[in-house]
């Protein structure tokens, strides 16, 4: 279990299919949607590291789930669970 303090955002590497792909997504945090949204892949390439604009600070000495999933062109979803101390 990983262990953090302060203000968390969120980031995510995606690889597609072609350079320029979109795709929608979300940003979920303890069940609740922190952001949303669509985006494109870069034109000059089929990958890239996406980040959430918004940030959580959360009470220490909690534990927290984060999912991205993304709900365009495929439904998928990757989670990653720390706790504040």
């Amino acid at each position: 279990m990983t262990c953090y303090t302060g203000s968390i955002g969120f980031g995510i590497g995606l690889d597609a299919s072609q350079a320029g792909a979109p795709f929608s997504n979300q940003w979920i945090v303890d069940g609740q949607v922190l952001e949303s949204g669509s985006r494109r892949i870069p034109s000059y390439g089929k990958s890239d590291y996406f980040g959430s604009k918004k940030e959580v600070r959360p009470e220490l000495g909690t534990s927290h789930t984060v999912v991205f999933q993304l709900t365009s062109p495929q439904r998928r979803s990757k989670s990653a669970t720390w706790t504040m101390c």
